[in-house]
């Protein structure tokens, strides 16, 4: 778009150059035939009216001429100074629209920053909870293992004791036997 335009405002310019080149062609045939009329009078005491008249029409066509090249070159200006502001416009929407797209993708890029950074703060969370509840879980076992064995450990105790109170009430048992039978057959020796 921007280049079309320069393309015509170059196009402008070049016909307004052609026009000024045709202004002083014209300006240069006027004085060409302004100087003859001097030369003839000089060389012919008398000039033909006629001569005259077409002098003065060829200076009023070098002078409408000329006018329509300055009015041309003015409106050539007045084209080129409103292509120049619309395109001054429309870089400025680019450089507005380029500025809120490049704002757009840093905010993203933020977004997408903190998300990233909330997704690891969790993970990191979760890993430390399941670590946590791990440790938990192994010192509870741990516990619950020691305090069984100690608990099996004095059952056999009291079991080894029971045993040991047993053997010794069997022993106090036979040495009473042995000590009445003793007693008995003292008894019956004296009988005798």
């Amino acid at each position: 778009m921007q280049q079309q335009k320069q393309q015509q405002l170059q196009q402008q310019m070049e016909q307004q150059q052609q026009k000024q080149q045709q202004v002083k062609q014209q300006q240069v045939l006027q004085q060409q035939m302004e100087q003859q009329p001097q030369q003839q009078l000089q060389q012919q005491p008398q000039q033909p009216q006629q001569q005259q008249q077409a002098a003065a029409a060829a200076a009023a066509a070098a002078a409408a001429a000329e006018a329509a090249a300055a009015a041309s070159a003015t409106e050539a200006a007045a084209a080129a100074a409103a292509n120049a502001t619309e395109a001054t416009t429309a870089n400025a929407a680019a450089d507005k629209a380029a500025a809120a797209a490049a704002a757009a993708a840093a905010d993203k890029a933020a977004n997408t920053a903190a998300a990233t950074a909330a997704a690891t703060a969790a993970s990191t969370a979760a890993a430390a909870a399941a670590n946590a509840a791990a440790a938990a879980a192994k010192t509870a076992a741990e516990a619950a293992a020691s305090t069984a064995a100690d608990a099996a450990a004095a059952t056999a105790a009291d079991g080894a004791a029971a045993t040991a109170a047993a053997n010794t009430s069997a022993a106090s048992a036979a040495t009473a036997a042995t000590a009445a039978a003793a007693a008995a057959a003292a008894a019956n020796a004296t009988k005798i």
